[in-house]
């Protein structure tokens, strides 16, 4: 991704947190951001413990089922 070039690229965010994974694709049409896709994760209670991940196998399988459903190609 050039950030110096004109062409716009969609833009992935992902969010960890106690209770899930979340992914936002996010592209800009104008001045404005257009939501092309998202997905949502859950996640057990035992995956982050005091803000530390805990269980990096359940996260990963929480970002893959999230980016899944969420359909991005990004």
């Amino acid at each position: 991704m050039s950030w110096f070039s004109g062409k716009k690229m969609p833009v992935l965010g992902v969010d960890i947190s106690t209770a899930a994974v979340k992914i936002l694709e996010l592209s800009k049409a104008g001045a404005r951001y257009r939501v092309e896709s998202y997905g949502v994760a859950p996640l057990p209670q035992d995956a982050i413990i005091d803000k530390n991940i805990a269980n990096i196998d359940i996260i990963s399988d929480g970002i893959k089922i999230a980016l899944k459903q969420s359909g991005s190609r990004v």
